[in-house]
């Protein structure tokens, strides 16, 4: 018996999804960028990537996250979360 993910969302929203991405089930805390790493064009593997990609945006932009934030505070937190490579962030 398979699942579809798409039941298990508000019915509202139905009409607006294209595309589920199921990554391995096994992510241990890398789910989400494993599923932006597919849905980029890159393989569930390369989630460091986008990791790399987000910090890098964040700095490349910082006074803009700066102010979108209040505070350069939450841009040393941000860039703390996205710093950790480990294959089990928790």
């Amino acid at each position: 018996m398979t699942y579809s993910y798409v039941d298990a969302l508000p019915v509202g929203l139905k009409p607006y999804i294209r595309y589920i991405n199921d990554v391995d089930a096994n992510a241990n805390g890398n789910c989400g960028f494993k599923a932006i790493a597919g849905l980029v064009g890159l393989t569930e593997v390369e989630w460091g990537q986008v990791r790399r990609d987000l910090l890098q945006e964040l700095h490349t932009h910082i006074d803009h996250y700066t102010h979108l934030y209040g505070s350069y505070d939450r841009i040393e937190e941000l860039t703390h979360i996205l710093s950790y490579f480990e294959p089990n962030p928790g």
